[in-house]
């Protein structure tokens, strides 16, 4: 049985929660193994987002954030970043630490959405398990 993901296809965050807002559903690339496919498919809810690859993210502590998308969007502070189908758990939660998460990949089985917040004392890593 092959690992399948969907990742978010193009947009930002912002723009595909406007996308969403509008009641539009975003088409995403279906991702099989890592490597995308020509096969696109339409998910409910924001925007999936696989791990990791960088991203840019302006402010804070961190110089990046590892998220993996089809683009790679610059997050500023105040952005939410959302894990949808994707098992994810509390990795590191000091009150030095920033915060941190471990998220396991789409292939266990199990769903949860992860809204993070990012903020300008955020020091986000995020990892596929």
């Amino acid at each position: 049985m092959k690992n399948v993901s969907l990742v978010a296809d193009g947009l930002p965050i912002k723009e595909n929660a406007a996308f969403e807002a509008a009641g539009q559903p975003q088409p995403v690339f279906v991702y099989e193994d890592g490597k995308r496919t020509d096969r696109r498919e339409v998910v409910e809810g924001l925007p999936v987002w696989k791990v990791p690859v960088k991203i840019p993210w302006k402010g804070g502590r961190s110089d990046n954030v590892k998220v993996s998308s089809a683009t790679e969007p610059v997050l500023d502070a105040g952005d939410v970043v959302v894990f949808d189908q994707l098992i994810a758990r509390p990795w590191s939660m000091g009150e030095n630490s920033g915060f941190g998460l471990r998220a396991l990949g789409a292939r266990n089985v199990g769903r949860v959405r992860t809204e993070v917040l990012l903020d300008d004392e955020s020091d986000a890593e995020l990892e596929l398990n």
